[in-house]
């Protein structure tokens, strides 16, 4: 199925390109330790490894549509292209056969958008962006540089 981006957010670290499985290993240190509890797991998708969690954000009594957070490591060139994206899979054309237009379709397509939804969404993005992505970076960084990992203040 097609994946919709909701969000996401990476970077470029020069010199790092031959460094991408130790990277997601890295970033799975971090997460275990982080104690986010996402079932991330290894997925070897197109040539390449990601890490990938299914997640789903409530909204009062509705559960939101079903996400999946994908961390990546890619190649380009002599650089490692590194970030996370947080996408839902487009379920348009198989809610239009199954569903067709009423009011039940559209307070399904509305319960992801809540406000206890998005606080959720924002809390997990923020959280694995500063507990586990950013400490993997300055790991992979130090590695590149060949010297000590420097931790970022809190």
């Amino acid at each position: 199925m097609y994946r919709v981006p909701v969000d996401e957010e990476g970077l470029i670290v020069p010199g790092a390109g031959h460094l991408a499985e130790p990277f997601l290993g890295t970033v799975l240190e971090f997460h275990r330790r982080s104690g986010l509890g996402l079932p991330l797991t290894v997925v070897h998708s197109g040539g390449r490894l990601r890490l990938q969690a299914p997640v789903r954000f409530r909204n009062g009594w509705w559960r939101g549509l079903p996400h999946l957070l994908e961390v990546r490591a890619d190649p380009v060139g002599t650089g490692l292209d590194v970030g996370w994206m947080l996408a839902v899979e487009d379920q348009g054309l198989l809610r239009s056969l199954l569903g067709g237009p009423g009011p039940g379709r559209e307070l399904a397509e509305r319960a992801d958008a809540g406000a206890q939804a998005t606080r959720a969404r924002l809390t997990l993005t923020r959280s694995f962006h500063d507990l586990v992505l950013l400490p993997a970076v300055d790991v992979l960084v130090a590695e590149v540089e060949g010297r000590p990992v420097r931790r970022r203040p809190r």
